[in-house]
């Protein structure tokens, strides 16, 4: 795993990690759109891995926020090439 994208698509989505931290479904995907999970919650999802059949350790956590400015960037390109398939006319 190397983004927060891909934490909550190991889990399973949005409502699975909101259960997971105790937050509600707006607040869990504020952190999808801003590519980072507090760090208060790293801990609830470490633990709650296992149960998922997921593979997620501290030091993943740590190595998936330092990937932040990576990840906003892949997302950035791939809604601008989202823009020019919809600008495309139609043949």
């Amino acid at each position: 795993m190397r983004f927060v994208k891909d934490i909550f698509a190991k889990f399973g989505g949005n409502g699975v990690i909101a259960e997971i931290t105790g937050e509600k479904y707006p607040t869990v995907s504020s952190w999808l759109v801003r590519c980072s999970i507090p760090p208060k919650h790293w801990a609830a999802l470490v633990a709650a891995a296992p149960a998922h059949g997921v593979t997620l350790t501290t030091d993943t956590m740590i190595a998936i926020a330092a990937n932040r400015d990576e990840e906003k960037l892949l997302r950035a390109r791939e809604a601008d090439a989202r823009k020019e398939i919809q600008a495309e006319p139609a043949q």
